[in-house]
């Protein structure tokens, strides 16, 4: 008798309306393949210390695509402002999820360095929003090659990815802050390239970022999705005042905000997790993989097409999930109390994906067949719960 020690992660999406099995847009799997294209220029301006930089992007397409009219997600890598390329494999990896999905992908460079002093960060990401706005304007000139729906922009960041996503989204003129000097930084679109073009978003993904100050979020202004660390004292979910940067006020003021100018949003908090997801060893992958499917179901839900996913975070924090039996042989029965599941994921133990069970009816009871799985140690998480089992 076989003997496998089954870890498992299984990671199950919920969509209050109805979700079918590979739903373009929302499941990862909808392609199987995916292109990338790599250092393709889309601007250049001076760095911090007056230095010419050239800004570069790398594109992900899914293989086999004939939709001529598609939505556009630009990723922007952390790193404090001074580290940091678009080749963070947590980018890929967010880029290759979204591409299989549908979507055209991109992950871009910009400018790096603060410069010191109270001030500095405040410039920085100002930078790095003209830079953000340059490659907006490139895709809206470039958008019939690469066949892009430009009513259908989204840009996404993590950690000061999240912050210049935000600040690209939500900073007018005359909401500059006085640290900003127009005459030595130029004015809010920047000269990194592209002239002629809006450099407006229709939604921002927003991984552990905050804003400078909450009110330049107004009425009217783009849709927002959020994830964060619960224990993150890098970027604090809340308020916070840092003795060299000031005041920034994180994920849970900006989703409260939001929600009081009625700007479609939603925000998932992490238990148990820091700045970047981190928590105990192994769940930092399952983390990311959760995050992405919670943006891009707040994506499908209201800028592709028109869903209720508004308390669909309250909803897995109320749910509760049992796995049985354990010990199990070869078939593990999986049961929520009422929660439709519409997809099962499973992970190997370092986090990889191996594969994907749809469930179109929405069962809330399904048996899962471990048989394929050669012996070892998998994943299982449902929801933020995670679960062990033993296969004999």
């Amino acid at each position: 008798m076989r003997k496998i020690l089954l870890t498992s992660i299984l990671f199950i999406s919920f969509c209050i309306t109805q979700t079918f099995s590979q739903t373009r847009y929302l499941d990862s799997t909808y392609f199987s393949n995916f292109t990338v294209d790599t250092l393709q220029l889309y601007g250049a301006n001076d760095d911090f210390m007056g230095t010419p930089t050239n800004l570069y992007y790398d594109i992900y397409q899914p293989v086999g695509d004939t939709v001529t009219s598609r939505p556009l997600i630009i990723w922007m890598h952390g790193g404090g402002y001074t580290t940091g390329t678009r080749h963070e494999g947590y980018l890929r990896n967010w880029c290759r999820q979204f591409a299989k999905r549908g979507y055209v992908a991109v992950s871009i460079d910009y400018r790096l360095g603060t410069g010191g002093g109270m001030d500095g960060k405040i410039k920085a990401i100002y930078r790095a929003v003209q830079d953000a706005k340059a490659a907006i304007r490139y895709f809206r000139e470039y958008a019939d090659s690469f066949d892009i729906d430009t009513n259908k922009i989204v840009l996404a960041g993590s950690s000061v990815g999240g912050f210049t996503a935000i600040h690209a989204a939500y900073w007018d003129t005359d909401e500059l802050p006085a640290a900003i000097d127009t005459n030595v930084l130029g004015n809010l679109e920047g000269a990194s390239g592209n002239p002629g073009h809006s450099s407006l978003v229709n939604a921002v993904v927003n991984f552990w970022g905050a804003i400078k100050d909450s009110t330049w979020i107004d009425a009217g202004e783009p849709m927002i999705v959020s994830c964060h660390g619960v224990m993150d004292d890098v970027v604090y979910p809340e308020t916070q005042v840092l003795p060299l940067s000031g005041i920034e006020f994180g994920s849970r003021v900006v989703d409260r905000v939001a929600k009081s100018q009625n700007i479609p949003d939603t925000l998932k908090m992490f238990s148990e997790a820091g700045h970047a997801l981190v928590g105990t060893a192994g769940t930092q992958a399952p983390r990311f993989d959760t995050a992405t499917y919670f943006a891009a179901e707040f994506l499908y839900c209201n800028l592709i097409t028109s869903c209720a996913v508004s308390s669909i975070n309250d909803e897995l924090e109320n749910m509760t999930v049992i796995l049985y039996p354990n010990p199990v042989s070869d078939k593990v029965t999986i049961e929520t109390n009422g929660f439709p599941v519409s997809e099962i994921r499973l992970y190997d133990v370092r986090g990889v994906f191996i594969k994907s069970v749809p469930n179109p009816e929405k069962k809330i009871k399904i048996s899962l067949d471990l048989s394929d799985l050669s012996s070892g140690m998998y994943f299982i998480e449902i929801g933020s719960i995670r679960k062990k089992i033993i296969r004999q």
